[in-house]
């Protein structure tokens, strides 16, 4: 129960190229990953983190969205991570609705390139200290 990263995503193929990239880029990079939103939230629910992990989730899940798991880790209040959030969707009020929760670091569109890979670590490297 020790991750860096938790990636919660409903494309297999994509979480295993997420973690491969972020494995190239940060080998030291602790990763938990979840197809299932449900699943992923009640892991990070019921789990007692030394340090809350940094979560890159997206928006859109076949069982619940990336909205709905932000609202309720926002409800718990006991989570204190920094989230990421990612999207195949090119809708413009989608990156101003991440606004409204202090958690969201950042907001990024699919493809997720080695750079925004690169960005997000960084984050997560400071997300550690």
């Amino acid at each position: 129960m020790d991750q860096d990263l938790i990636i919660v995503d409903d494309d297999g193929i994509l979480l295993v190229i997420l973690q491969k990239m972020f494995e190239k880029v940060n080998p030291e990079l602790k990763i938990g990953t979840f197809l299932k939103g449900e699943e992923a939230l009640m892991y990070i629910l019921e789990s007692n983190f030394p340090k809350p992990p940094f979560l890159m989730v997206d928006l859109f899940l076949q069982d619940i969205s990336g909205w709905e798991i932000l609202e309720k880790l926002d409800e718990d209040g006991r989570f204190e991570s920094k989230v990421v959030l990612i999207t195949s969707s090119v809708e413009s009020g989608n990156s101003a609705q991440s606004s409204r929760f202090k958690c969201v670091s950042g907001y990024y569109e699919k493809p997720i390139t080695l750079e925004k890979i690169r960005i997000i670590d960084q984050m997560i490297i400071g997300n550690r200290n």
